[in-house]
């Protein structure tokens, strides 16, 4: 069903008020942000943005098989999780780790 044939049921359902079609709206609306929030959030990005601050990042690159995690020293050497000095690797995207799973 879309938003006009809810809007029309409503109208015909409550003819004295719109308040159902505009709270349909506004439902529609918050998960349409929160959407472009969590695309925005999870979107591999440029690796010259990449932190600088030892963060611990995804990050994908040139003859990579899968991401894995790293992070850059002040210096600006690439290390991975296991403090290997990552020099023939050319990275091209970063993204966030993802928040980790909670305790069960």
């Amino acid at each position: 069903m879309t938003l006009d044939q809810i809007k029309q049921e409503a109208e015909k359902a409550y003819p004295d008020t719109k308040s159902l079609y505009d709270i349909v709206l506004t439902l529609d609306e918050v998960i349409r942000f929160a959407k472009h929030c969590v695309d925005k959030a999870t979107a591999w990005r440029p690796i010259e943005t990449a932190p600088n601050d030892c963060q611990e990042i995804l990050v994908w690159g040139k003859h990579l098989a899968y991401p894995f995690s790293v992070h850059r020293k002040s210096s600006g050497a690439w290390v991975s999780t296991g403090n290997v000095l990552l020099t023939e690797v050319h990275l091209s995207h970063w993204q966030p780790l993802p928040p980790a799973p909670e305790a069960a």
